[in-house]
């Protein structure tokens, strides 16, 4: 028999996808989401400083989980990898899942994002305070 980890007695959720891109748009009838602009990279045209940082404009985060069921308050939480300082946070909010074996996606777009040094960073995909999945990327120097 699984293991089954547990969040204060419910069921601790599977990440199966995190996806950054430059913006969602989720069509209203059927809730299908679109994503533009996937990427793994952002691409800075000059070497940012904590006095000059770079600021970009908007990225959007992806999540398909499963084996959620009852209620889970979902947040990502933006993490510079060099220090594992949170730089950013952003709340989904409280879900109410009722079939542990349907998937459920969530998004988020935060705007006007500071990076101040070039680098790895990372979301963070947290279930009722418990972490559930993760995805880094990189600020590198546009060529």
């Amino acid at each position: 028999m699984k293991n089954n980890p547990q969040i204060s007695g419910l069921p601790l959720p599977d990440c199966k996808a995190i996806l950054i891109c430059d913006h969602i748009i989720q069509e209203g009838k059927s809730n299908k989401f679109s994503l533009i602009g996937i990427f793994e990279n952002v691409q800075a045209p000059f070497a940012p400083t904590p006095t000059e940082p770079l600021i970009h404009p908007q990225m959007a985060i992806y999540a398909k989980v499963t084996g959620a069921e009852g209620k889970y308050t979902w947040r990502f939480e933006l993490v510079k990898l060099s220090t594992d300082t949170v730089i950013g946070e952003g709340m989904v909010g409280e879900i109410q899942h009722a079939d542990r074996l349907a998937t459920h996606e969530m998004s988020l777009t935060l705007r006007l994002i500071p990076f101040s040094e070039l680098g790895k960073y990372e979301y963070r995909l947290y279930a009722n305070d418990r972490l559930v999945g993760m995805k880094s990327f990189s600020v590198i120097l546009s060529k």
